[in-house]
């Protein structure tokens, strides 16, 4: 008796044995698969069950698709896939098509405005002259980019971009064909302290230290300012300067060497002599500029070349 049953549990062990080794691995198809990889794999885009189900499920299908259509995939496709790359019996169930799309996530707004602004922070040619305050952020559409891309981002700034004012910057999210571009706007400010008129300084006037104050200004409303007070001291207004405007390039100058109704010598210059005489500068001058001058001997107008203060050479 005790032997009958030893030869049925060796049975039923081998029949567990071999019911084990014939049992079939199974593959049930989603409709729906959503990659973030490069390639799609067999566990991308279907549940599996069996032995090796590990090794079933690694096993590759198709590159990913592009942009985020995403493509669509047979039943008839899958199976011979399978049957290709895996030996052991399957039974393939599920889906009869599957739509696969690529992982993308869209980028908050938030985010963007971040973004824009770190840029400029970053990139301003005046973050060490003030403070730099944007208003008014404006994004023109929505951005959506590949997970696995999520920081890759590049900004497309124009090389005429000064940071002032209306503001704008490209930027492409992501890369390759997958890669996705938004336009960023806002006002830029920067107060910064520059030296502005203390008061009222006219047209023709030097500007001495004593015309000068530093003020916080939004430099933003005045192109061409001048932020060094360095850069006004000995210069000569061009226009008449109202209290408490800021200098800019446009309203200043170097001051001429001669000025109109200055009295300055006049050398007549030959080869082997020289005469020297007076006249009245007619016109302002600088140095190597060719001005009229009226010859106070004679009446005469002649022309001369400025070669010092107050001197003037003419060739004959």
């Amino acid at each position: 008796m005790m032997k009958f049953f030893s030869c049925l549990l060796v049975s039923a062990l081998l029949f567990v044995s071999t019911a084990a080794a014939m049992e079939t691995h199974v593959v049930t198809l989603h409709e729906k698969a959503l990659v973030s990889a490069e390639s799609v794999h067999l566990g991308d885009i279907a549940g599996v069950t069996g032995p090796d189900a590990e090794e079933l499920a690694g096993l590759y299908i198709v590159k990913s698709p592009v942009g985020r259509i995403g493509s669509r995939l047979s039943r008839d496709y899958i199976f011979k896939k399978i049957q290709e790359g895996f030996k052991a019996p399957f039974k393939l169930k599920g889906a009869e098509k599957i739509h696969i799309t690529r992982e993308y996530v869209k980028i908050s707004a938030k985010r963007l405005e971040e973004i824009f602004k770190e840029t400029v922070l970053a990139e301003s040619p005046w973050k060490n002259t003030g403070t730099i305050v944007i208003e008014g952020i404006s994004v023109s559409g929505s951005v959506h980019v590949l997970k696995k891309d999520i920081d890759a981002v590049q900004a497309k700034i124009s090389p005429h971009e000064d940071f002032l004012g209306h503001t704008s910057i490209a930027f492409v999210f992501g890369k390759g064909a997958s890669a996705d571009q938004v336009n960023i706007s806002a006002r830029v400010k920067v107060i910064a302290d520059v030296p502005v008129a203390k008061a009222t300084i006219n047209r023709g006037d030097i500007i001495t230290k004593a015309d000068i104050e530093v003020k916080p200004v939004d430099i933003s409303m005045y192109p061409r300012v001048v932020v060094d007070e360095g850069e006004c001291l000995g210069k000569r207004a061009k226009t008449r300067l109202r209290r408490g405007r800021p200098f800019l390039g446009l309203n200043i100058e170097d001051p001429p060497l001669i000025s109109k109704g200055d009295i300055v010598y006049i050398e007549a210059r030959s080869k082997n002599l020289v005469i020297r005489d007076k006249g009245e500068a007619l016109k302002d001058g600088r140095l190597s500029e060719e001005i009229p001058v009226r010859n106070i001997t004679s009446g005469k107008q002649i022309v001369g070349t400025i070669i010092a203060a107050s001197c003037i050479a003419v060739h004959f």
